[in-house]
């Protein structure tokens, strides 16, 4: 079974996957070298009679700055594994901190303010009200929620950090009225 990187990472750091058809389902397995150790983070278990089954999929909340190497197993029927396939490695590019042009009340709900780009935690400036939270390299803040009186306008800027503790350029103020 061919295994390989298929068209790459998204904007919320996620690596994509396509494998030739062929097989009853799939396990996909992670680790953070080369040589292991190996991790199951997806299965796809006898979810077809051969052939028509998944060629692709995406394994999302990637560290921004960091390598990860991937294997797939395809099963041979309901419950067995055949053998592993080649190595595919993704290395996704650190963040820069940019947060990107904040958008308030959008999908997350009415009182929410979401940025397209992520980043490795943020300072946000609420009211006049700072709270930073911090690096935190395994954070992959893409918005947050916030409570206001309804009918209150509240203006928000966000300053993200990067992959190494760098601070981005300050995004905002934008204002919602909630």
């Amino acid at each position: 079974m061919a295994f390989d990187g298929g068209p790459g990472m998204d904007g919320a750091y996620a690596a994509s996957f396509s494998w030739a058809p062929g097989t009853y389902g799939q396990q996909i397995f992670q680790a953070s070298s080369p040589s292991g150790p190996f991790t199951k983070v997806q299965d796809n278990a006898f979810i077809g009679t051969g052939g028509g089954c998944m060629t692709t999929s995406t394994i999302g909340h990637l560290r921004p700055g960091a390598s990860y190497y991937y294997e797939l197993a395809g099963y041979t029927d309901a419950t067995h594994l055949g053998p592993m396939s080649n190595v595919v490695t993704f290395t996704i590019p650190p963040s820069s901190g940019d947060a990107g042009h904040l958008t308030v009340g959008d999908t997350n709900g009415p009182g929410s303010v979401t940025w397209p780009n992520p980043v490795q935690g943020y300072r946000s400036v609420i009211g006049g009200s700072v709270s930073d939270t911090g690096f935190s390299p395994d954070e992959e803040s893409l918005g947050f929620f916030f409570s206001a009186p309804a009918g209150s306008t509240v203006c928000v800027s966000i300053q993200g950090y990067g992959s190494n503790g760098q601070l981005g350029p300050i995004e905002g103020p934008v204002c919602g009225t909630f």
